[in-house]
């Protein structure tokens, strides 16, 4: 019963928004789903973890629920459902939380540790939808420029429904001129042959990690304003336009009647599969904001505080307050701890799994095939051994792997990228060997 109390004593300072999890669901790109990742050792540390953490699976949104946890892990262990280890394991993954915050306080100069890690109101999870604005959490991020600590207005929808797109607003850069100076000349003459010269000295914006290849500069441009008056504008959110006629716009701010900062040039965008961006929700790489709400200050608030008084508009003080700057290294070796930590774990129950298949002759494929988990763990290990075999034995080990119509299993995809071995890299490497004078080979299996 001691552990047990020493954790009650853990959730009185909670909830803290440093807290990292591991979510048991991903987004695979290659594979353009979502894949299941197998649980841990300790299924019930995850499930408290989640709870602490608003219900995020990996980045935490706490919402002051920490009373009510420790009530519901009290029932759980009362009923034999949580064992003394699972209780452990739950305790030092939180005192080693606490200490990784207590020591960005010290490193940073910051309140104390429960001053930024207060929870906010709206912990609930909402579907993405256009008009949305995401705040992306202070950690999630920390590795990609354009999109640590980004405000992102969702501003598009294929008509299938299935891609979102959002444009980062308070992300400034260079001006648009001093942007064309590493392109040909010709770039800069053509925005000023089209009446667009006034408009050079426009902060140009990055708008996310994706640029459309296009070949002119001008033409991977999109402009938001706040000029309703502009021909041929579209409305985004209240207070935001975007394209029309530019030359108006231009000629407004050459005249003084409007000021420079009311037009935006942005370069790039973000995107996402529907189901993507449901997941990253899910693990709390982002905040969902109702534009409404909060729209009208993405062009009149300064871009370098827009972020920060948004997520204290909404209550996000965790957020709002987590130290930065000076402690980003500490941050980002955190992040990657964890990253290779749910690696590990991810790896090392595939193995399992494998085993109970392979060795205790378990959940067999259809068709007298073994079990889909053996050809994923076997594909690495012939990848290594490849220049020993002869190629009539390769073309066998192709046929094994290709007759079952094997190609991943729902979770093993991520096990595969973690080793670089997927199976089609199999596939092609086993083709390069049988006919090495043909070079790279793409394999394709109608089944």
């Amino acid at each position: 019963m001691r552990p047990l109390l020493r954790l009650l004593r853990l959730l009185e300072g909670w909830p803290n928004a440093a807290l990292l999890g591991r979510p048991l669901r991903r987004f695979h790109p290659k594979l353009g789903r979502t894949v299941k990742i197998p649980r841990g050792e300790h299924p019930f540390a995850d499930e408290a973890l989640y709870e602490l953490s608003g219900q995020r699976t990996e980045y935490a949104h706490p919402a002051l629920r920490a009373a009510a946890v420790g009530r519901k892990l009290l029932r759980r262990v009362q009923a034999g459902l949580a064992h003394e280890a699972d209780i452990e394991e739950l305790i030092r993954r939180l005192e080693a939380n606490l200490e990784f915050t207590s020591r960005l306080a010290r490193a940073s100069g910051a309140p104390a540790t429960e001053e930024f890690a207060r929870g906010y109101r709206n912990a609930h999870l909402e579907t993405a939808k256009v008009g949305s604005i995401l705040l992306a959490h202070p950690l999630s991020c920390i590795f990609q420029r354009e999109l640590d600590r980004a405000v992102i207005l969702l501003d598009g929808m294929h008509p299938s429904g299935l891609h979102l797109r959002g444009t980062v607003v308070n992300k400034p850069d260079l001006t648009l001129q001093e942007a064309l100076a590493s392109w040909p000349p010709s770039e800069r003459e053509r925005l000023e042959e089209d009446g667009l010269g006034p408009l050079l000295g426009c902060r140009l914006f990055l708008g996310g990690d994706l640029v459309p290849p296009l070949p002119k500069f001008r033409d991977r441009l999109q402009w938001h304003h706040a000029l309703p008056e502009v021909p041929g504008s579209r409305q985004k959110a209240p207070g935001l336009w975007t394209g029309g006629d530019m030359r108006v716009a231009a000629k407004m701010v050459e005249e003084g009647s409007k000021p420079i900062w009311a037009v935006r040039p942005v370069l790039g965008y973000s995107g996402w599969q529907s189901e993507q961006l449901e997941l990253e929700l899910e693990r709390g790489v982002w905040a969902q904001l109702r534009a409404s709400q909060e729209a009208e200050a993405l062009l009149t608030e300064e871009p370098a505080s827009l972020w920060k008084r948004l997520a204290l508009g909404v209550g996000l003080r965790s957020f709002a307050d987590f130290p930065r700057g000076v402690v980003d290294p500490l941050i980002q070796r955190r992040v990657e701890e964890n990253s290779q930590k749910q690696v590990k774990d991810i790896v090392a129950a595939y193995a399992s799994q494998q085993k109970k298949c392979c060795m205790l002759g378990q959940g067999r494929a259809s068709s007298g095939f073994a079990h889909t988990a053996f050809y994923d763990c076997l594909a690495p290990l012939v990848l290594e051994k490849l220049p020993e075999i002869h190629p009539i034995s390769c073309v066998y080990l192709m046929w094994s792997f290709s007759k079952p119509l094997i190609m991943c299993t729902a979770w093993g995809p991520i096990a595969a990228e973690a080793t670089g071995t997927p199976v089609q890299e199999l596939f092609d490497a086993v083709a390069t060997r049988v006919i090495p004078e043909a070079g790279h080979v793409t394999s394709s299996w109608d089944g």
